[in-house]
């Protein structure tokens, strides 16, 4: 390949993952950050950790039975 095309290749963007897989992503990161920051502020707090806790385990079984029958780039491949 000619010096010209390897730039236009890697001037396009890939997008490796679709728009639910980022937003799981994203909302497990939050989840996870409200998780600590409740869990150090403690007292009445503490309920939303129990929430971001049981919402982070919705979050795993969700993306775990939608791996196993997705049949596109979210399906979880055997490593």
């Amino acid at each position: 390949m000619t010096e010209e095309a390897n730039r236009v290749q890697s001037d396009t963007p890939v997008r490796v993952w679709d728009f639910p897989t980022r937003l799981f992503h994203w909302l497990l990161v939050l989840l996870v950050v409200i998780s600590f920051v409740t869990v150090e502020i403690g007292g009445n707090a503490m309920q939303y950790h129990e929430r971001s806790g049981f919402t982070i385990l919705a979050l795993l079984l969700f993306r775990l039975l939608g791996g196993c029958s997705a049949a596109s780039r979210r399906a979880l491949k055997p490593f």
